[in-house]
């Protein structure tokens, strides 16, 4: 059982007894022992909602109020049960590159089939100090890849995570919260008022042992049986990052974290790099979140504070939420023992004042008046109205208190007759009011919407769930639709290139203004690949034409002299394939040499390795 705090407060004044719900316990004469100390026990069921938050008990006999306890929910609160821990770190992540011809290093033999994750490279002496992980892929060998022998090289590459404090961090989820309730408890007996407050979880109790004067007690006990769950917060499912007493949401609830340690402060790698090869070095893309940004940061760090609910760290530093109840069902246990002479009030009083009830009828706030209470001495009187329809408190002195009194109506105009016992007066006074209607708070409205809701049918939940889904699809793919085919109309069409040897808006490769020989010549001229036809800022094997022939010259005499370059700058005869007539007589084939016809099977990628 949870206590946040335990107030013991003795007030002189009254302050205003507002009972959404009231349980009258009537004293009975056989509870009394010769002595003259009577007895009650009493079990009480208690059903509150978002409407009703107060609840009292009081004990009555017919000239007094002997007891009263007044129980008001003031939260629910729901305390973080921590899943699984993943401790970390921050850290920054590094990408070391290696490029090892055949037979250098590491690059022999099986090459990059002994290469793991693990493995430990004399080319990262420093990246070897930290967890990570070690790849291998092949990379590009010969002359032109200033390699001696024209084998596919070695491309090796470690990522590894290095911290940038030894601080370590908690990443969890919370597997569940545990319900509880925050109750405001006053206790009004023997002309004093003791008030606590404190918390008790579902399925527990809380207990209350005042002890009285000449061996009087009373003992409470506030058991809370069950709470009805608010739904819908998602907030309930979300990861956290912690730092001692710093606690922040993660910004992304599936986000990969490069460092995973035990409690201990052993760490693991977890690859969160995208890396592509080039020639010499791995490009990586390594996305790090930085843990001291999210905590710092206002939009995740704790407080979270929102209409529906108040999350912050608990005194333990754990994550807990504080929000209106529910519905909740609590068990109140009375055992007082008080004497005979407490059944009347010896003190006399007096009501100077009251005034109008103000307010509303048929709502959830009903309705309050004043009614001032004067005696010699500090004392309680018994209010009861309605032939003890209802029936309620008064705290009264020499000055006069105000007492404020609340009661809920089902009319605009209330009528009746209230009294005051106190001492051997007994003070009456007509209830006297104009009332307003609410209607979004009517409470004849809300009863009869539940009773309707009761009567309906139970639907079949499985359909209800299919259909909305299906509809919700159909949507989406709709939706979908609709953006591409906007897009494609919205599109500006991508204006033509200018051609770099007439200077007009075509293809340099579309260029009729000159011929293939001068195109050539300016080709050379204006230091232009003769592969591409763009600038020569790339290495002729990494040009991208290569993957595209159908655009390189295929004449028998070029290939042989080993010169590759554009189609549209050649005059000798391509050796593109023509469709025949389907009447024409097929060649007789002639012998090759083997010698030729090796040299015909070979690539490009070949060719240009021998230059």
């Amino acid at each position: 059982m949870l206590t946040l705090a335990t107030l013991f407060t003795l007030i002189a004044f009254a302050s205003a007894d507002v009972c959404d719900t009231t349980h009258p316990i009537t004293h009975d004469e056989t509870t009394c022992g010769e002595n003259g100390i009577c007895r009650i026990e009493k079990i009480e069921d208690i059903f509150f909602t978002p409407e009703t938050k107060t609840a009292c008990l009081q004990i009555v006999s017919k000239k007094n109020v002997i007891s009263k306890l007044k129980l008001t929910v003031a939260h629910n609160y729901r305390k973080c049960q921590k899943g699984p821990i993943l401790f970390t770190k921050n850290v920054t992540v590094h990408a070391d590159s290696a490029k090892r011809c055949h037979g250098m290093s590491e690059c022999i033999d099986r090459k990059c089939l002994d290469i793991g994750p693990n493995s430990k490279l004399v080319e990262f002496q420093e990246g070897n100090k930290y967890p990570g992980h070690t790849y291998c892929a092949s990379s590009c060998g010969g002359l032109w890849c200033k390699c001696l022998l024209p084998t596919p090289a070695c491309l090796f590459y470690r990522t590894y995570a290095v911290p940038t404090t030894d601080e370590k961090f908690q990443i969890y989820h919370c597997d569940s919260w545990s319900n509880s309730i925050n109750f405001q408890a006053v206790l009004t007996v023997n002309n004093e008022e003791l008030e606590r407050v404190f918390i008790v979880q579902e399925g527990e109790e809380y207990k209350i042992d005042y002890k009285l004067v000449k061996g009087e007690h009373i003992t409470i006990k506030v058991k809370l049986l069950s709470i009805t769950q608010e739904t819908g917060l998602s907030i309930l499912g979300k990861k956290f990052i912690q730092n001692g007493d710093k606690i922040a949401l993660a910004s992304i609830s599936n986000e990969i974290f490069p460092l995973e340690c035990s409690e201990t402060g052993e760490c693991n790698y977890r690859e969160t790099c995208n890396c592509q090869t080039a020639e010499s070095e791995a490009l990586c893309n390594c996305p790090v979140p930085d843990l001291y940004k999210i905590l710092d940061d206002k939009h995740h760090n704790l407080p979270v504070i929102t209409e529906r609910y108040h999350l912050a760290a608990g005194q333990d530093n754990v994550p807990t939420i504080r929000s209106k109840h529910n519905k909740l069902h609590a068990q109140i246990v009375i055992d007082q023992s008080y004497h005979t002479s407490t059944i009347e009030s010896k003190i006399d009083c007096s009501i100077s004042q009251t005034t109008p009830y103000v307010g509303c009828y048929n709502c959830l706030k009903g309705a309050s008046q004043n009614v001032t209470c004067k005696s010699s001495e500090p004392t309680h009187a018994k209010l009861s109205c309605d032939n003890n329809d209802f029936i309620d408190i008064l705290t009264c002195d020499k000055n006069g208190i105000v007492n404020e009194i609340h009661r809920k109506f089902n009319g605009s105009t209330p009528t009746g007759v209230c009294t005051v016992v106190c001492g051997n007066k007994n003070n009456s006074y007509k209830i006297e009011g104009k009332l307003t209607y609410v209607a979004h708070t009517s409470l004849t409205n809300k009863t009869r919407s539940l009773q309707a809701m009761s009567k309906r049918p139970n639907p079949n939940l499985a359909e209800e769930i299919n259909s909305e889904a299906k509809r919700q699809a159909i949507a989406w793919q709709v939706q979908k639709m609709t953006t591409v085919a906007a897009r494609e109309l919205n599109r500006i069409p991508k204006p033509l290139p200018t051609c770099k040897f007439c200077g007009l808006d075509h293809h340099a490769r579309d260029c009729m203004n000159f011929s293939k020989a001068e195109k050539r010549s300016k080709a050379e001229e204006l230091n232009m690949c003769i592969i591409c036809l763009n600038a020569h800022n790339h290495h002729p094997a990494k040009c991208r034409t290569l993957r595209n022939q159908s655009e390189l010259c295929t004449a028998r005499v070029c290939g042989d002299n080993y010169t590759i370059h554009h189609q549209s700058l050649c005059d000798n005869e391509h050796q593109a394939p023509s469709q025949a007539p389907p009447q024409a007589p097929r060649p007789t084939p002639q012998k090759v040499r083997p010698s030729e016809k090796r040299n015909e099977e070979k690539t490009l990628e070949e060719r240009l390795l021998e230059i």
